[in-house]
């Protein structure tokens, strides 16, 4: 997969220099009539703008994108959805400008964040893995895994607690005990942990204070993420398909790693 060149599907480059031309604020309007949008794929749609642009690339996109789906074809037999999508995703150049280890409290003032309610829950991941708990394990770890019949019991009942802020910020700790989700910078690696905490330490935490590695803003559409303060662009996540790993800190990107969850 790691082979993948999108430059095989294509005879030739795009040609750009025409568009350096043309009227800039092009797109910056751009109106979409519902009849004109046109379903490729599940997570694919060509939309047809009203904007009068230039014939050629339009068909030059057509063409593209025919290769394209033809060389998925003859490449990616036998493959899912996510690894054609995985293909592709990795022909893309990206330039990203990440704040690793960064934290979220603004610099030059102190800001306090102070805790506002508390509910339980149990967390699900998106491939319907449960959150349980490896006591046997020193220290003790939060794993995955696929709990079947009278096996529920041991689901981890976790104590969210939510603070005040612009964002929504929570800390997660285990029901009845005072172990935390914690989250640490260790060689440009987000690492997670579970910490012995008191309760009372945490009803205010502050700029100034490096508590704040307790805390999680709630992010996401199509499940829930939780991304560190501490160190933004790192998520709580499971395994993709192994039962009973260990929870980790993943980037949004990361391979063979799930980040979405269900509350319940």
């Amino acid at each position: 997969m790691s082979n993948f060149d999108l430059s095989e599907a294509l005879e030739s480059p795009l040609d750009w220099t025409a568009e350096k031309t043309e009227d800039k604020s092009c797109c910056s309007d751009m109106e979409c009539d519902p009849d004109e949008i046109f379903k490729l794929n599940v997570d694919l749609e060509l939309v047809v703008s009203q904007n009068p642009l230039p014939m050629h690339r339009v068909v030059s996109l057509l063409l593209r994108a025919n290769k394209i789906k033809k060389y998925l074809q003859r490449k990616g037999r036998g493959l899912s959805d996510d690894q054609l999508c995985t293909m592709i995703m990795n022909s893309i150049e990206k330039t990203v400008v990440e704040r690793v280890g960064t934290s979220s409290f603004p610099s030059g003032r102190r800001i306090t964040l102070n805790r506002l309610r508390s509910w339980e829950c149990f967390l699900t991941d998106r491939e319907k893995k449960d959150i349980v708990c490896t006591a046997a394990s020193t220290p003790v770890e939060l794993c995955a895994a696929t709990l079947k019949g009278g096996n529920h019991s041991h689901k981890v009942t976790f104590k969210m607690a939510s603070y005040s802020g612009s964002e929504m910020t929570v800390a997660l700790s285990l029901i009845k005990q005072k172990l935390y989700i914690s989250c640490t910078m260790i060689d440009d690696k987000a690492v997670l942990r579970l910490e012995e905490c008191d309760e009372e330490d945490l009803k205010a935490i502050s700029n100034e204070s490096d508590m704040e590695r307790f805390l999680f803003h709630v992010k996401g559409v199509d499940g829930t993420r939780f991304e560190s303060v501490k160190c933004r662009g790192w998520f709580i996540s499971t395994s993709y398909e192994k039962e009973l790993q260990p929870l980790e800190m993943c980037q949004v990107d990361a391979v063979n790693r799930e980040t979405a969850f269900s509350m319940k």
